[in-house]
């Protein structure tokens, strides 16, 4: 039998903006708090006689959530949005390759790309994320987004998220899940069948839940983190949510977390939520 903990938590979103020059293939981020030799390796690279006739590829540095090191991410674009295949994109090619690894000697910390492309304008390149899942290592951590990824906007199928729980548990690692947009894509419950589905035949699960966008309270980052776990492990695992909230935050604002609390205990401003969020889903469709 398994347990669901869960825990009201105020966190950040780690969100990427979409860059407007032109439709994104994919990106790849690396933490480091050597910029001047990331900056470097990539200026190498374009000039190259190997980066030659390639779709335009730049490198995009950000803080995140204004914390060191600075995260670089290399970002494919094209204009006419050719796919992979078709553009000779950098990360197929043996001299990309050699330049991911290449600038991966300047990380420090481990956030750097699987090194094949996955999403592709909107839609899952399933065959070759399932190809880097490959590798992943029992008790690794599998980091998914649960609908609407951003910033491409794709989403696994029903059928997609049957066969990453299947190789879930086949390589015994832990799935951890951001679902940030839950509402958005197909509806609020659509939105959570692959979810659920994987839930109810793993073992151990992470979720972490935003409030920010569906709610409409991103001021006051509410959301949940919930764990899923075995009965017989509730208190080890509520014992570490407990302290990761104290070295954390340990007592924030309730504001937000309140007023999606109202709104969720009353059956008649629930039903309001829901109409807005689906009214708000199908304007977004026609943007």
């Amino acid at each position: 039998m398994k347990k669901y903990l869960l825990m009201p938590i105020i966190f950040g979103i780690l969100s990427f903006v979409k860059l407007e020059a032109a439709p994104m293939d994919a990106y790849y981020c690396f933490s480091t708090i050597e910029d001047a030799a990331v900056v470097e390796k990539m200026d190498n690279f374009m000039t190259s006689d190997a980066a030659k006739g390639l779709p335009s590829v730049t490198l995009w540095a950000m803080l995140l959530n204004g914390q060191e090191p600075e995260t670089h991410c290399v970002v494919q674009q094209h204009p006419n949005g050719a796919s992979f295949e078709k553009a000779g994109a950098i990360f197929q090619s043996q001299a990309g390759q050699d330049f991911l690894k290449d600038l991966s000697t300047v990380v420090v910390t481990g956030l750097e790309g699987a090194g094949t492309p996955m999403l592709n304008f909107g839609e899952v390149d399933f065959e070759k994320m399932l190809q880097d899942l490959q590798d992943m290592k029992e008790n690794d951590i599998l980091l998914l987004h649960g609908c609407c990824h951003n910033p491409t906007g794709a989403n696994l199928n029903f059928e997609q998220w049957v066969e990453i729980t299947r190789l879930i548990q086949d390589k015994n690692v832990l799935p951890f899940i951001d679902l940030a947009y839950q509402g958005f894509g197909d509806g609020l419950e659509q939105d959570v069948e692959g979810l659920n589905y994987l839930i109810q035949n793993v073992s151990e699960a992470m979720v972490a839940v935003s409030c920010s966008k569906n709610f409409g309270v991103y001021r006051d980052r509410v959301g949940v983190a919930i764990v899923v776990s075995e009965a017989a492990k509730k208190d080890i695992v509520q014992d570490n949510l407990k302290s990761l909230n104290r070295l954390t935050f340990s007592f924030p604002p309730d504001h937000g977390a309140a007023v999606v609390n109202q709104i969720l205990k009353d059956n008649k401003l629930k039903t309001q939520w829901k109409d807005e969020l689906e009214e708000m889903r199908t304007n977004m469709l026609d943007l």
